[in-house]
């Protein structure tokens, strides 16, 4: 073989050797490149699904403190609007008011017990839900109250350390009618008072309620699933069972 050929015989196995080792090289980088990509594709994933988890338990969270709300605003709701009945009622003293019925004495009666009854689970629950609104509506109402301690007591009504109130029929029927009459009827008389306030008390319940309700319609996409089940289609959506 000729000196040249051999020559070129061996720059051409030098260049096969050198590109073979580029040609390693590069499928080695791009196999690292995708490995690397792969893993960060992965690695965001894993945080999207954490993200959304999270999400998804912030918004659970979220869901079961308001159905949990419209359930006790329901409650205030609905125990203010007994309430704003037996004190109509109380306040009356046209010709069919209770004060005027044949046994007077008893209907009057009947009105006071179902009106400290309903009295106290709204009073409780306003407690319960809590808030600086609330919280001040419970104030006003047992200072109302307190305020005329003495004559609430001539009728058999006390109230407790925690603003609750009792009825004691024995002391009612040594009462006099037509004092109560004076006492609780007219447009100045203590439950025409205590009327205006309970209603105050209704309204800002629907109107918790019905914001409640809005909140829960844009955390959840699918609304039903969380709470139509619950809802009877009242302003509310609860009612509880009570006396009077």
């Amino acid at each position: 073989m000729k000196i040249g050929n051999r020559a070129n015989m061996v720059i051409m196995n030098a260049r096969m050797k050198r590109q073979a080792r580029t040609q390693l090289l590069t499928r080695r980088n791009t196999k690292k490149v995708s490995s690397g990509s792969f893993k960060s594709k992965t690695n965001q994933s894993l945080l999207d699904v954490l993200n959304k988890n999270n999400t998804d338990k912030t918004n659970s969270g979220s869901l079961l403190e308001n159905k949990s709300k419209i359930y006790d605003y329901g409650i205030v709701e609905t125990s203010a609007e007994r309430v704003g009945g037996h004190l109509a009622a109380l306040a009356e003293t046209g010709e069919k008011s209770v004060y005027e019925k044949e046994e007077s004495k008893e209907a009057v009666e009947k009105e006071l017990q179902s009106f400290v009854s309903n009295y106290n689970i709204m009073l409780r629950k306003l407690k319960s839900v809590g808030g600086t609104v609330n919280s001040a509506y419970e104030k006003k109402l047992k200072d109302m109250i307190a305020a005329k301690k003495e004559e609430f007591a001539k009728f058999g009504i006390s109230q407790n350390v925690n603003g609750t109130l009792e009825f004691d029929a024995k002391t009612f029927r040594n009462a006099d009618i037509a004092a109560a009459k004076e006492f609780f009827g007219g447009e100045s008389g203590m439950a025409g008072k205590l009327l205006a306030q309970t209603q105050q008390i209704e309204k800002h319940a629907a109107d918790q309620i019905t914001a409640l309700k809005k909140s829960t319609y844009a955390l959840s996409s699918n609304y039903s699933r969380y709470g139509s089940s619950a809802y009877d289609g009242s302003t509310s959506g609860y009612k509880y069972n009570a006396r009077g």
